[in-house]
This record gives structure tokens, sequence and C-alpha cells, in this order.
């Protein structure tokens, strides 16, 4: 924060307080905006400033985030946000985020039904969003990340039948160390907006998306021998990951994936990794606009000549008319070697090729009208 003054003037923020005396209470004061809460929370070594919420919903004014979020747009959220806010991303920290991608399934198969495939992730089993709705989407918990996967258009409402969202969130910036997003130290915003570290996020996610375990609830099983009924009925639980070794969970992964080339089926995980991993080169490669500094003109000898010469005109020799209404420079220039030539005093210009006149008129050979001039010789 640069300046907090105006973080606090920008913002409508609402405290707590008794009731019966009107006391402030040492609590957080927040202030909700466009699905951001911004907060200003009492600590012992001075205030801290809080920012929560979604910037993608933020950058639309609030709705939903069930359409694309380029890079570019991520960068002049950000620095919308340091604009209104002063919030200075080379030193605010990141607690914890969430990345990931809307992807549009192939035709005939829909996100309710896709998202129903989900078993595993690694060792952790799926486990309901809510409890109450099932339709809304499923997660796997870890103690440094998770991941969801859910069907975005039932949870936006925007009538979409196919949209699927995948999304990581890290709880903790120091399980980034490992693949050397940051390097030990702590997570800011900049680290955000570095193209590199984009990348890598990128590959965090489709390395998780080519871990998980799904497994369609139909497939022609008479095509399969007796034992690999028996792999696929283990594998479609999530209970079988958890329990097998990492050796076994390999030799597993592999015979499933021949059961699908048997079958003729495409891997759920194959379609998945190739959507995801489309969407967010698609999504990276969006750059954000820099101003573009104007052409340069290339100066020519007489724009040289007029421009330059024309701020230290005042210092050259002068004149000054009888009337003492019009002042004149004249800027004598000849040839290296060559003496100087005297000031004209008459019309005739005999031996000069050449007169500029620094206020662009045709040189007028009168002598009471009083006007610079360059002459070359």
């Amino acid at each position: 924060m640069r300046d907090v003054r105006t973080w606090e003037t920008s913002l409508k923020l609402i405290g707590k307080h008794l009731e019966q005396t009107g006391e402030v209470l040492p609590l957080a004061s927040e202030c909700d905006l466009k699905a951001c809460t911004f907060s200003k929370v009492p600590h012992k070594s001075g205030e801290k400033y809080i920012l929560q919420g979604s910037l993608h919903r933020y950058a639309r004014g609030g709705g939903e985030n069930d359409n694309d979020f380029t890079y570019a747009e991520v960068v002049d959220t950000i620095r919308t946000l340091e604009k209104n806010y002063t919030i200075n991303p080379e030193k605010s920290k990141v607690i914890n985020f969430e990345f990931g991608v809307n992807v549009t399934l192939p035709p005939g198969v829909e996100a309710q039904q896709f998202q129903k495939y989900l078993v595993s992730a690694y060792t952790k089993a799926f486990e309901k969003l809510n409890q109450k709705k099932s339709a809304v989407g499923y997660i796997a918990e870890f103690n440094e990340w998770s991941i969801k996967v859910y069907d975005k258009g039932y949870l936006a409402k925007n009538g979409s039948a196919n949209m699927l969202r995948i999304e990581i969130k890290v709880t903790r910036s120091r399980w980034l160390d490992q693949y050397g997003f940051k390097k030990g130290r702590e997570l800011v915003i900049n680290d955000l907006l570095n193209l590199d570290n984009i990348r890598i996020l990128g590959d965090i996610l489709l390395e998780k998306i080519r871990s998980l375990i799904l497994t369609p609830r139909e497939i022609n099983e008479k095509k399969l021998t007796e034992k690999q009924r028996r792999t696929f009925r283990e594998c479609r639980d999530a209970r079988s990951w958890e329990e097998w070794d990492s050796k076994t969970r390999e030799r597993k992964r592999a015979q499933l994936a021949r059961i699908f080339e048997v079958v003729n089926q495409p891997n759920p995980v194959d379609v998945l990794a190739e959507l995801v991993a489309d969407k967010w080169r698609q999504l990276s490669e969006t750059l954000p606009e820099t101003p573009q500094a104007p052409p340069i003109k290339k100066a020519t000898i007489s724009t040289i000549i007029v421009d330059g010469i024309r701020g230290i005109i005042s210092l050259l020799i002068w004149h000054e008319s009888k009337e003492k209404k019009f002042v004149s420079f004249i800027l004598v220039i000849s040839f290296k070697g060559e003496p100087l030539p005297r000031p004209p005093c008459k019309p005739t210009l005999t031996g000069f090729t050449r007169w500029i006149d620094l206020q662009g008129r045709s040189p007028p050979y009168n002598q009471n009208k009083s006007v610079s001039y360059i002459w070359l010789n």
C-alpha cells in the first residue's frame, strides 16, 4: 500500500461499534465492491489492508466469471487496483489464490455428466462441493492445495450445458517453491504478473489434471476380458487408489488407459488435458497493450537548422529597428575557412544561394520591415 489514506477515502468502510456507547470496536472494517471485499484490520504491528475476492468478477463489475479472463485483462485489473487504491504489486503479499480455466466440452458431452466421471486425484477421493446440491461439483483437498471441477454453466445460470470449470486453489504459497515459482520468498502480486510464472501455473494445472482418475459411468464391457472388467471396477472405486502403493497405481493407470483403447473410447483425462492446455495457451498468449511511442520523424537539415537554431538565436547578432517595434536576429553561416559575410543591408543577394526565414516567410527585401533570417552560403 503506497498511501493508506487513498484506500480509506476511496472506499466506504463499515466498522463495528457498541450500540450502548457508540464505542468503535477493534474489529475489521469492510467494504464490499464488485464481488471483492476491501478490509482494514487492526493488528499489533499496525493496521493491515486486505483484499479478498475474484479479480475476474471485479473486472466484470461484480458479474459472473463464466467468460474468459486473459492475461492482459489480469494485468489491466491489477493496474486499476493500483491506480484507484494505491495497492503496491511489488509488496502486497498473496496469502492464497485460485487459478484455472473454463472449457467447452465436446458436442454431446454435458458438464453434469462429465463431472461424475471424477474418481480421485492421486490418492485423494473427490467429494461434493456442497452435500446438499449434488449438481454443484467436486473437490479433492490436500494440505497445501486443492483441485475443483464443476459445472460452470449451472453455477452461473448462463444456460450452457457443456461448460466445465477446472481450478486449483493454493492455500500455502510455499507449495509453489518446488516448481521454482518464487524460490522461497514471500509471494507478492507481481509474481502473478510474470509471464514465466504464468506458464508455470499452466504446467501445474496440466500436471494435476493428468494425475486425475476419470472413468465414465458406462463402457462396453463386452469387449473386455474378465480381468479387464475387474480392473475397470477397481479403478472406479476411489478407495482403491487410496490403498494402492505408488507402483500399483501406475500399473493400474496404464491398464485403465489400455481398457479405453480396447473399447475404442477416448480417455476422459486426455480429453480434459487437451482442452485445458489449449485454453490456457490461448488466454496467456494475449499480452497487455503497451503504450506505443510516437514514430520518430527523420530530421532533415532544414529541420535541424530551423528548430535547433531558433532556440539559441537570441544569443547571436541582433538588430533593433528605429521604431523599436520589431526585433530581428540574423544568423550567418559560412563554410569552414571562409570569412563571414556582412549582414545584408541591400536587397541585392549577389553571391548567396538561399535565405531561410525563421518565421516561415519569404525574404522581403525591405529594410524597414524587420524579420529574422538564416543566411546560408
